[in-house]
């Protein structure tokens, strides 16, 4: 199983120092499992150079947040002078910002952005899926689960419920008892006994 990183680019200039990133909290969230955090010392951004560096057999995933040219193309000449095209994989959300990636470096393999994933979901259930060519390389859904996390469990309608139960990946008898009371919160069992 391929490990991999996700990093995020918040701001770009023409004298970017590391000094100029944020820091980390103490404490994250780690957002793919329920109640777990990780801690450390070390609250630092790392470049994405030593990343590289650090783990230089790491596939490696990069998330390009903003539509700035410069910023692609330093991240490309990143990756070729590592010579990791083969290990990384780069796109975002904007379908713009993934054409430019893709023009700047075809050799690094990209992502589809949300358009492209909508698209993808109208032709596979329309039934026109191997009749439209596809230059994407990767598709990053994110679990229903997770997503789930993000949105207050009382503003999600049944439907959105069920929805998730059905498309997300079992974990287990606490998965199961988190689903069924998601699905059926102790009001809605309460109120319906009355």
């Amino acid at each position: 199983m391929f490990r991999s990183l996700i990093l995020s680019v918040f701001k770009l200039t023409f004298s970017f120092f590391s000094k100029e990133l944020p820091l980390y909290h103490c404490k994250l969230e780690v957002t793919f499992q329920k109640e777990c955090h990780c801690e450390g010392e070390d609250k630092r951004i790392p470049l994405l150079q030593e990343v590289f560096e650090a783990f230089p057999h790491t596939p490696v995933n990069i998330d390009i947040k903003v539509n700035n040219d410069m910023l692609i193309k330093k991240v490309s000449e990143l990756v070729s002078s590592y010579k990791r095209e083969h290990l990384t994989v780069w796109g975002s959300v904007s379908h713009e910002v993934v054409e430019k990636c893709h023009k700047e470096n075809c050799h690094i393999p990209i992502l589809f952005c949300l358009r492209r994933v909508l698209l993808l979901l109208g032709l596979f259930y329309t039934g026109l899926l191997p009749f439209f060519p596809i230059t994407e390389d990767f598709l990053e859904i994110p679990m229903p689960s997770i997503i789930l996390k993000l949105k207050e469990v009382e503003k999600i309608s049944k439907s959105e419920r069920f929805t998730i139960w059905l498309i997300d990946v079992p974990q287990g008898e606490e998965y199961i008892q988190h689903t069924f009371l998601l699905l059926f919160p102790p009001q809605i069992i309460v109120g319906h006994n009355m």
